[in-house]
C-alpha cells in the first residue's frame, strides 16, 4: 500500500472510529470546514499589497497556525494557509486567506494565482508529505522553499543506522526528504534529532531550531491547591494511545493501560485523553478501567478544548518508555514533545526522566517539573512529595511566558529574511548531497 492510500485509510478510520462514539464529532468536523470555506472568501487580498508568506500542510494543526501568529505580530505580512484537512476551526482567525488544496498540482496552481496578484516572499512547506515541497525544487522562484518538521523520516532513519526507517511503507518519504532537504532554502525543525541527523550525513542546511511554542490565547490559570487529602494525586496524558496488540518495541510509550497496575501501586491517578477513540474499543482497555480505580480513560476532545479540561489535574506526565525500534537512545534524547506546550498551556508541572534530555533541560532551567532517573511511575509518590508544589507552579508560570510564540517571534521572522536574503543573492539550489 501506498503512503498516500495508507493516510486516506487512516483519515476514514479514525472518522469511522469516531462517529461510532460521538455522533456529534460529524457535526463539528463540517462545521470546522463551514469556517475554513468562510475564511477563503476574499478578505481584502486583491488590494493587500503586504508580501504573502504561504503556509502548506495537508492537515492544518497547532503547530502551523503557531508559526503563522508569531508572524503576524509584526503585521508586515499577509499570511495565507493551504490545507486539504482542517482538524479545528482556529485557522480562519489567524490566516488573512485559507484556501483548500486538493493534491500537489493544485497546490502549484494556487501559488500561480497568488503570485499573479501579489508578492509572494517565502513558501513554507509541512514536510508530511514531502511531495509538495519536492514539486517546487526544479521551478523557477524568486522566493525562497522552507521545509517545517515535526518527526523527520529522514533523521529517524539516520538515527536508526544500518536498520533504518522502522516502518517500510514510508521508506518514499525518507527518500522524497533525502532529495528535498538538502536543496530547499532552510528547515524549521523541531529539535536536536535533526541537526544531528544532518551532521551525521554531512548535509549543510540552514536550520531554525524552532518547537512548537506556547500560545498565550490558551492560557489556562495556574492553579495553587493544596495536597489532596487522601494522598491520591492525579497526573494526566493527553497524547497518542494504541491498542495492546500493536508491537511493543514500536508502540511501547503508547500502550498506557500496560503502565495502570504500576500507578495503582503507586496509589496516583493517571487520566489518560487519548489522540483517538480507538482504545474504547479495546478490551484490555475496558478491563483495566473497570478493575483499576486509579485507571481512567476519557473521550479524546479537540485541541481547543483540552487545555481547559486536563487543568484541574495535578501534573502531566512524560516520562513513558519508548519502543526502542521507534525511539533509539539518539532520538529520545532530543524529543520535545507537542503536548508538552500543551501541558505548559494549562498550567500544569511536567514529569519527564533522564534520557529525555531536552524535556529534562527545559523543566531544569525554568523549575516547572520533576525528572525521574528512570522512565515509568516506580517511585513517582516519593519524587512528586520532596518538592515543593507551589514552586513547581512558578515555574510553569516562567516556562510559558518565555517560550511564547509572541515572545519567541523575532527568530521566526529574521530566519525567513535571511533565506529570502541568500535567494536574492542568486545562490543556486545545491546539488542533492549526502550519506543518509
Amino acid at each position: 500500500m501506498t503512503f498516500r492510500a495508507d493516510r486516506v485509510r487512516h483519515y476514514w478510520d479514525e472518522i469511522l472510529l469516531r462517529l461510532w462514539h460521538d455522533p456529534r464529532y460529524l457535526v463539528r468536523r463540517l462545521g470546522n470546514v463551514a469556517r475554513a470555506v468562510w475564511a477563503a472568501r476574499d478578505r481584502g487580498g486583491r488590494t493587500d499589497r503586504r508580501p504573502v508568506v504561504v503556509f502548506h500542510a495537508e492537515s492544518a494543526k497547532h503547530r502551523v497556525t503557531n508559526q503563522a501568529k508569531a508572524l503576524r505580530r509584526s503585521g508586515r505580512f499577509r499570511l495565507v494557509l493551504l490545507a486539504w484537512r482542517f482538524d479545528y476551526g482556529e485557522q480562519a482567525a489567524v490566516f488573512d486567506e485559507v484556501r483548500f488544496c486538493w493534491g500537489v498540482r493544485h497546490f502549484r496552481a494556487l501559488l500561480r494565482r497568488l503570485a499573479a496578484r501579489s508578492e509572494i516572499h517565502a513558501v513554507v512547506c509541512d514536510a508530511k508529505p514531502i511531495a509538495y515541497a519536492e514539486s517546487l525544487l526544479d521551478r523557477p522562484r524568486r522566493w525562497p522553499l522552507l521545509v517545517s518538521i515535526y518527526d523527520s523520516f529522514w533523521a529517524l532513519a539516520v538515527l536508526r543506522g544500518p536498520e533504518g526507517y522502522p516502518w517500510p511503507h514510508c521508506q518514499p518519504e525518507v527518500e522524497g526528504e533525502r532529495r528535498v532537504i538538502p536543496r530547499c532554502d532552510g528547515v524549521i525543525a523541531r529539535g536536536g534529532d535533526f541537526q544531528e541527523a544532518m551532521r551525521e550525513v554531512g548535509v549543510e542546511v540552514p536550520t531554525l531550531g524552532r518547537h512548537d511554542l506556547c500560545d498565550r490565547a490558551l492560557f489556562q490559570p495556574i492553579r495553587r491547591r493544596p495536597p489532596p487529602p487522601d494522598g491520591a494525586w492525579s497526573v494526566v496524558v493527553a497524547a497518542q494511545v494504541v491498542p495492546m496488540r500493536m508491537p511493543d518495541d514500536l508502540y511501547r510509550e503508547a500502550k498506557v493501560a500496560a503502565f495502570g497496575p504500576a500507578f495503582r501501586g503507586e496509589r496516583i491517578h493517571l487520566h489518560v485523553y487519548p489522540g483517538r477513540e480507538i482504545p474504547f474499543r479495546c478490551p484490555v482497555y475496558e478491563r483495566e478501567v473497570r478493575e483499576n480505580p486509579f485507571f481512567h480513560l476519557h473521550r479524546s476532545l479537540p485541541p481547543t478544548r483540552i487545555h481547559a479540561e486536563i487543568a484541574r489535574y495535578d501534573f502531566a506526565f512524560l516520562a513513558f518508555p519508548y519502543g526502542p525500534k521507534s525511539h533509539p537512545d539518539r532520538f529520545i534524547r532530543h524529543i520535545l514533545s507537542l503536548r508538552v506546550f500543551t501541558y505548559l498551556e494549562a498550567g500544569l508541572p511536567l514529569i519527564c526522566f533522564e534520557g529525555q534530555e531536552a524535556h529534562a533541560a527545559l523543566v531544569r532551567r525554568y523549575g516547572c517539573g520533576i525528572v525521574l532517573s528512570s522512565p515509568g511511575p516506580a517511585g513517582l509518590r516519593a519524587a512528586i512529595e520532596s518538592h515543593d508544589l507551589d514552586r513547581l507552579r512558578e515555574g510553569v508560570g516562567r516556562a510559558r511566558e518565555a517560550l511564547d510564540t509572541e515572545a519567541c517571534a523575532g527568530a521566526l521572522e529574521a530566519f525567513l529574511e535571511e533565506a529570502r536574503a541568500r535567494r536574492a543573492r542568486g545562490a543556486p539550489d545545491p546539488e542533492p548531497a549526502g550519506r543518509g
